[in-house]
């Protein structure tokens, strides 16, 4: 797969999937990991990444993170390690790293393999490594990453692992992407935003998943919470569709090169125009070369949640990240932070289908001004 970078893609090594959280699934398998184990698992995450866990029943206990780097609490991962403990569970948010010396550190002094979720990340690096490299395992959630409708990665960097398991021929594609099957064929035929009527009546969209309320008491309630979504439950080992392999096909090596360096550029000029708006904070101000991040993450100190709609409204790529497990919700006494996280940050995404069209700089620069404004009216 020219597409990817040649530090990550080895074919000995990678299999491809539909989901990053199929991936998961296959990785814990290989671990013979089941019911009484333990995953210790980031409490900065969605709800429907821990689906795989839960299939196998595996126990979760969830480690601190700082709200303002998103940066893993190293010393509350040691402290909640025991004997029951089989797996540690890091995520690189969005294109920037993680504190990999001291997590590898801790992990060579317990023995605990490693699974590094790289869902919003392709190609960035830490001192000069390639993110996806770090890990006893990591995945990809290849289709956030490059415009294709399905599509993960698992990577297996310890030969002491493998994946020994049955996976059936692609198809074409699958009865749970068939409305991006039907977005697609639409864009094609140059409709790119299908009118809400249409998403509602033919493709019954559901409507997405409320963010905690930014300026409110309680959390919102949302029957898919903690469910066993279908696109995962439809098949554990489902693989990349043939439709997703012939588009990552076409997108080209150059393609990536471009992308990457397009998105860093995008990224600095949001955050220079962002720079000095009162009661707005970007928690990555400054990147380097090593990192292409997935979006700006920008904290506001209040009426986020009008914010967010009014953004979504204009058919923005924004998200209130993430949808936490009800879990971790129960816990807030525990996890403090996650009022922050949940109720205070939005994302303005940096969208590869977005970055490589002619009318990027006209979106971007339209998104950041109707962001302003919007956070002037509401604040």
């Amino acid at each position: 797969m020219t597409t990817l970078p040649p530090e990550i893609y080895e074919q000995d090594k990678c299999t491809f999937f539909a989901l990053g959280r199929n991936a998961m699934y296959a990785a814990c398998q290989s671990l013979g990991l089941g019911e009484g184990d333990i995953v210790l698992t980031p409490v900065f995450d969605c709800d429907s990444t821990l689906n795989p866990y839960r299939v196998l029943n595996l126990s979760l206990d969830f480690y601190k993170s700082d709200p303002y780097t998103f940066e893993v609490d190293v010393t509350d991962i040691k402290k909640r390690i025991n004997k029951n403990v089989k797996l540690v569970h890091i995520i690189n948010h969005f294109g920037f790293p993680q504190p990999w010396d001291a997590i590898l550190k801790l992990c060579e002094e317990t023995g605990i393999p490693i699974i590094e979720d790289n869902a919003y990340t392709l190609s960035s690096k830490y001192k000069g490594r390639m993110l996806g490299t770090f890990g006893d395992f990591s995945f990809f959630s290849l289709y956030k990453m490059i415009p294709m409708i399905d599509g993960a990665m698992l990577r297996i960097n310890n030969p002491q692992y493998s994946l020994d398991i049955s996976m059936d021929k692609p198809k074409w594609f699958y009865p749970p992407d068939w409305k991006k099957v039907f977005s697609l064929v639409a864009v094609k035929m140059g409709y790119e935003y299908l009118p809400d009527a249409i998403k509602m009546r033919i493709l019954k969209a559901e409507k997405p998943l409320p963010p905690l309320y930014s300026d409110k008491s309680g959390y919102p309630e949302w029957h898919l919470r903690d469910a066993i979504l279908s696109n995962f439950s439809y098949d554990y080992y489902r693989p990349m569709s043939r439709i997703a392999r012939y588009q990552m096909s076409n997108f080209l090596r150059n393609d990536r090169m471009v992308l990457e360096k397009n998105i860093r550029r995008y990224y600095r000029q949001i955050v220079n125009r962002l720079t000095g708006v009162k009661r707005l904070k970007v928690l990555w101000p400054i990147i380097t070369d090593e990192q292409v991040p997935t979006c700006v993450s920008v904290l506001i100190r209040s009426h986020r949640d009008e914010v967010l709609y009014g953004l979504k409204a204009k058919k923005y790529a924004v998200i209130a990240w993430p949808t936490y497990s009800g879990a971790v919700i129960d816990r807030g006494l525990e996890f403090p932070e996650i009022e922050i996280i949940g109720k205070q940050i939005l994302q303005l995404m940096i969208p590869a289908h977005r970055v490589l069209k002619p009318t990027a700089d006209s979106y971007f620069m339209s998104l950041v001004r109707d962001f302003i404004t919007l956070h002037k009216r509401f604040d």
